[in-house]
């Protein structure tokens, strides 16, 4: 499964992907991605976005609130 966020990671940011493939999803792929090419480029790509900016969430095809 691909999951994307903002690029310019922080310290939340870097932690996320870790515990995605410890705990959910060992073959996960990240792309960090400009703020606003967050929501066109996860459903381009089919992922999942996480830590999006302003708060914004939508659920994800497997029904995972992000």
């Amino acid at each position: 499964m691909k999951w994307i966020t903002r690029e310019h990671v922080k310290v939340d940011r870097v932690a996320c992907p870790w515990l995605i493939k410890k705990f959910v999803d060992k073959d996960a792929e990240f792309l960090f991605v400009p703020t606003e090419q967050v929501d066109g480029g996860g459903f381009r790509e089919g992922a999942t976005p996480y830590d999006v900016k302003n708060g914004r969430t939508r659920s994800s095809r497997q029904g995972v609130f992000v």
